[in-house]
């Protein structure tokens, strides 16, 4: 007799499984927070970014993170292959065909995802990619069991059917694996409590975890420690272009203003399109007190020589139509920055290519400018100034020439408020 051993791999990868989810949950909830100071671990690459897939508008669904499913899933089947451990011999077949459906019911959701992974956000999650290899692997385990005798469309409608049979009590049918009624609703109860409880973990990790933390942190940021490190910090010396010039750095705010600040920013980056609205709120509570300028720093391999794998390809070509927009006003350059920022994840050559007709801008001239050497040149000054500061990551900002990286709200307040002080 055949021995039948695929519970142990299935109790194996589904625990892993279960773990990397759990995390993915964590690390969602805490960029959420906004505890999070400059990239993550796992950002390392622009072709690996975990931060900008957990950011993402694909990383939710129906109000819950995507991972909160995957955690669900992984439970149940970690809860599954326990409990049928006892009979498995027994019933090999019947175990198999649910471990193939339930198996393959995973498997096309985590290809979705890979796909959109792959395709839109042109970035890969380290953890998600980790889970797809767990489904992979978990799908092959599946097919190549030798105790599963049926074809494949056989064995996936009776996998179907004794799932059915099994999880939903109302059904009058025989039960699988000689379980009794009172049995079958508690698997119900069972297997509806992890889901809940996988949905709820967001809220429970938000509320208990990380609002305490966000507190803890803009308590520390707004310590005597903080901005003594800061002020302490070297005054870097920036190359600004004055709005005359033929490539100008573009700025906000009154020019005699007490405070100045420069950005340098990345239009594909989600931290960044975060900079983007808290330069916004400092522009109107600080008003006449903050001179803002703006500056560029692609994490795109086609302009920045330090970037060496694809990944931001639209950061080059976004940051000369910004330019290239202000070259026929000044206020087309924040007009466009803004519709920039705004496209979050929704990247394409068919959505920059409709930005410049709706903002009312002359497409003869922008495509003249975009295909000039003086703008990719300026472009290119951007970066190899970032470059030569040593920029770690975007956004970076520069107050009164002190270095401010990966910045909070509060962070970028606190130094504002002690230099306005009398």
């Amino acid at each position: 007799m055949k021995k039948f051993s695929l519970l142990s791999p299935l109790l194996i990868l589904s625990a892993l499984g279960a773990l990397l989810s759990a995390y993915l949950v964590w690390h969602q909830m805490y960029l959420e927070a906004g505890l999070q100071r400059g990239p993550s671990f796992c950002a390392f690459s622009s072709a690996f970014d975990c931060d900008r897939v957990a950011l993402s508008k694909f990383s939710s669904l129906w109000g819950y993170p995507v991972a909160s499913y995957s955690l669900a899933y992984y439970l149940v089947l970690f809860a599954f292959s326990a409990l049928v451990r006892r009979k498995a011999q027994e019933h090999a077949q019947t175990i198999s065909d649910v471990a193939l459906f339930y198996v393959m019911l995973g498997a096309v959701p985590t290809l979705v995802f890979a796909v959109i992974s792959g395709l839109l956000l042109k970035t890969i999650c380290l953890f998600c990619a980790l889970l797809y290899l767990i489904s992979v692997c978990l799908l092959i385990l599946c097919l190549r069991n030798p105790m599963r005798s049926k074809p494949l469309h056989l064995s996936l409608l009776n996998g179907l059917s004794l799932s059915l049979r099994y999880f939903l009590p109302v059904l009058p049918f025989p039960i699988p694996l000689g379980k009794t009624q009172r049995l079958r609703w508690l698997s119900l109860l069972g297997a509806s409590s992890l889901l809940l409880c996988s949905l709820a973990l967001p809220r429970l990790l938000t509320e208990m975890v990380f609002k305490p933390r966000a507190q803890l942190v803009q308590q520390a940021l707004y310590s005597p420690e903080f901005l003594a490190s800061w002020q302490k910090a070297p005054v870097e010396i920036l190359k600004i272009s004055p709005a005359d010039a033929a490539q100008p750095d573009y700025a906000l705010g009154d020019s005699a203003a007490p405070i100045t600040i420069v950005e340098f920013s990345d239009y594909q980056c989600p931290h960044c399109q975060l900079a983007s609205h808290w330069v916004t709120e400092l522009m109107d509570r600080y008003q006449g007190k903050i001179k803002f300028i703006f500056k560029n720093y692609p994490l795109d391999q086609n302009c920045n020589p330090l970037i060496t794998q694809p990944g931001h390809q639209f950061a080059c070509r976004s940051a000369a139509m910004a330019r290239c927009a202000g070259a026929q006003r000044v206020e087309l350059f924040w007009a466009m920055n803004e519709a920039i920022f705004s496209l979050g994840d929704n990247f394409s050559e068919e959505s920059l290519t409709n930005l410049p007709p709706e903002l009312g801008i002359d497409l003869q001239r922008f495509n003249e400018c975009l295909d000039s050497e003086d703008v990719r040149n300026k472009v290119k000054s951007d970066i190899a100034e970032g470059n030569q500061l040593k920029l770690r990551g975007t956004p970076t900002f520069f107050i009164n020439g002190k270095r401010v990286e990966g910045p909070l709200p509060e962070t970028l307040h606190q130094v504002i408020q002690h230099l306005l002080l009398p």
